[in-house]
């Protein structure tokens, strides 16, 4: 009886190419996963020559979508709430007058707008930028260049306002002319948030720091033991519109995201 010819097995190419792609897929994962982790480390980790070495690497690579604000943990944790407030000014089309609006807390819209929203931008937190910024200028203002802040520019505009502030004994020109920088971007976003708010007629905008300390913790359900709030002034300042800026796109963002 004949029998059949034993069919010799080939190996199956297929499957060899493919563990080939997982394990050079594996090799990948794993390598950038190990620069992931050895990056955060060292982000995280306190100052060294290493860190000042790769900073030009490391800060591109974190910012802003790996950077962590630590303050939440000790020893050094959040002390207090801090929020940026604005209103604004127009002439009333119908009558002429000049209106005033009410203080608006943009901060505590936004993060309003970001309850129960996981995936939120973070362009929903972009006063939380503003406020350490002015906030940090704030302590480097010198003499009575703090008293000038709070006046009303909005007719007199941006130059005289610097004009004003270099004229105090020991104002550093440099310096002042990155302060005009950063009023100018709150004016801006302060504005574009105006316009969404009460309309395109809006002429002056003006902002304000809050800060409110955390109570003690005896004291915490003590409503008549809560800290007092601590306020920061800025006066009336024109409005401000940089090329590029998207009235409409900025409106949408704040009338549909923040409540």
């Amino acid at each position: 009886m004949r029998q059949a010819p034993a069919i010799e097995k080939q190996p199956c190419k297929t499957v060899s190419r493919r563990s080939a792609w997982v394990r050079g897929a594996a090799v990948v994962l794993a390598l950038a996963l190990s620069f992931h982790f050895a990056a955060t480390a060292l982000w995280v980790s306190p100052a060294a020559p290493l860190y000042d070495a790769l900073a030009p690497v490391l800060n591109p690579y974190m910012q802003p979508f790996f950077q962590q604000g630590w303050s939440l943990f000790a020893p050094n944790p959040y002390q207090g709430d801090h929020t940026f407030l604005l209103r604004a000014r127009w002439t009333d089309r119908s009558t002429g007058q000049l209106r005033t609006s009410d203080w608006v807390d943009v901060t505590r819209r936004e993060w309003s707008g970001i309850l129960h929203n996981p995936l939120h931008p973070r362009s929903d937190l972009y006063t939380d930028g503003l406020y350490q910024i002015l906030n940090d200028d704030q302590d480097n203002l010198i003499d009575n260049q703090a008293s000038i802040v709070e006046r009303d520019y909005s007719h007199s505009g941006w130059d005289q306002l610097l004009a004003d502030l270099s004229a105090q004994k020991g104002a550093d020109p440099n310096w002042l002319e990155s302060y005009i920088r950063h009023e100018r971007v709150a004016a801006a976003f302060a504005t574009q948030y105006a316009y969404a708010l009460w309309g395109p007629d809006v002429e002056a905008v003006q902002i304000q720091l809050e800060y409110t300390p955390v109570p003690n913790f005896e004291n915490r359900a003590n409503k008549d033991a809560q800290p007092e709030s601590f306020f920061t002034y800025f006066g009336w300042r024109p409005t401000v519109v940089f090329d590029g800026q998207s009235q409409k796109y900025f409106a949408e963002a704040v009338l549909g995201g923040h409540r």
